[in-house]
């Protein structure tokens, strides 16, 4: 089952890429590129389409929240805390899921990361 999975996010990935190479400058392709570098592993990858598309598309949630996430699997807890800060305050507010994501398991100790969790958790973003 694993491997199927891996399957798909490859196929996921080089179609993405293949989208984002047409279409360079729209968000939803470079968000969904740059969430299946990073479930691919690719974090540098991840980084370089999402800090290109947050030059682009400076006031998207979603993409600081995946700029977040990247920075934190590149193990950048400074860059990371910054933008899911920026995605709170732009209205991201899921809180359940940013608790889950394995990319900011780096995160989970700092006690910034916790707040800006709880902040989302007492609807005090």
């Amino acid at each position: 089952m694993k491997k199927r999975f891996a399957e798909d996010k490859a196929f996921q990935l080089a179609f993405f890429e293949k989208l984002a190479a047409k279409c360079g400058n729209d968000l939803p392709t470079l968000l969904k590129l740059g969430e299946l570098c990073l479930d691919c592993g690719q974090i540098g990858e991840a980084l370089q389409v999402s800090v290109r598309a947050a030059v682009l598309h400076p006031n998207s949630p979603d993409l600081h929240y995946v700029l977040g996430c990247a920075f934190a699997a590149s193990n950048q807890a400074q860059f990371a805390i910054e933008h899911l800060k920026i995605a709170v305050g732009l209205g991201y507010d899921d809180s359940q899921r940013m608790e889950k994501d394995q990319h900011l398991q780096p995160l989970r100790h700092l006690a910034a990361f916790r707040a800006i969790v709880s902040s989302l958790q007492d609807g005090c973003s």
